[in-house]
């Protein structure tokens, strides 16, 4: 009786033991879900934020264009400001691409393994293409600060000069 009664209880163990084990599989895997869920979520937050900071570094860059031309009519030589926005466009394609290949490369990352070492790879993709779009507003900066330096042999004699005199006295 006592052998029979030892191997009951050790087949109500076995049995609790396979419950649990089930139960706890099955919340990892919907915490997975979930965390997957989270990184999609986190990535296309980053994408749209990525994609609007290249739409505004394409509209700066065109403004700086159009200010070229504005200044070359006018009679001033922008050699420098030209080559510093062909940089800067130049860069600015390397950032759309990074992000167009960033996107591609989260689409196979989002089925594959362990959502931790999901997200430290989504992280990094992101960083490349966030490291991108600085070095891209930095071309466009150095581009505006040759404009100025290169623009004002076209300033004319009425234009205000910085600073503020008062006027003379009676």
């Amino acid at each position: 009786i006592r052998q029979e009664f030892k191997r009951e209880r050790q087949e109500l163990r076995e049995e609790v033991r396979t419950k649990i084990q089930g139960k706890s599989e099955e919340l990892k895997g919907r915490l997975d879900e979930k965390r997957l869920k989270n990184i999609a979520g986190y990535f296309d937050r980053m994408v749209r934020r990525l994609e609007a900071a290249l739409e505004r570094e394409k509209k700066l860059a065109d403004r700086i264009e159009a200010r070229i031309k504005k200044f070359e009519g006018k009679g001033a030589k922008l050699d420098e400001a030209k080559k510093n926005l062909e940089e800067a466009r130049a860069a600015w394609k390397n950032a759309q691409k990074a992000l167009m290949d960033a996107k591609s490369k989260f689409e196979t990352l989002k089925t594959a393994g362990e959502p931790k070492a999901v997200f430290v790879e989504v992280k990094k993709l992101v960083k490349d293409v966030v490291d991108l779009v600085k070095k891209t507003h930095a071309l466009m900066v150095k581009a505006i600060i040759s404009l100025k330096g290169d623009s004002s042999a076209v300033r004319s004699d009425k234009a205000p000069k910085k600073g503020w005199t008062a006027p003379a006295s009676q």
